[in-house]
């Protein structure tokens, strides 16, 4: 499994981190979706990544957007 850390900011652009976590995601709905008609399992107990967002104090912080993470 990959450990993938999105180092944000604030007033960051969230769509930057939201956008490419999405595309992650699908990936691994699809990587599912495969190895379930592999192995006949409902689901697979391998994930492909372990996503995370971290900022530089650890505190809460808003993006441009208003988004409180």
């Amino acid at each position: 499994m990959a450990k993938i850390t999105f180092i944000a900011y604030e007033r960051c652009m969230f769509s930057g981190i939201s956008g490419i976590m999405d595309s992650l995601s699908i990936a691994e709905s699809w990587y599912q979706c495969f190895e379930r008609k592999k192995t006949s399992k409902a689901f697979s107990s391998k994930p492909l990544f372990e996503m995370e967002i971290v900022n530089l104090d650890g505190k809460p912080f808003s993006t441009s957007q208003g988004i409180c993470i």
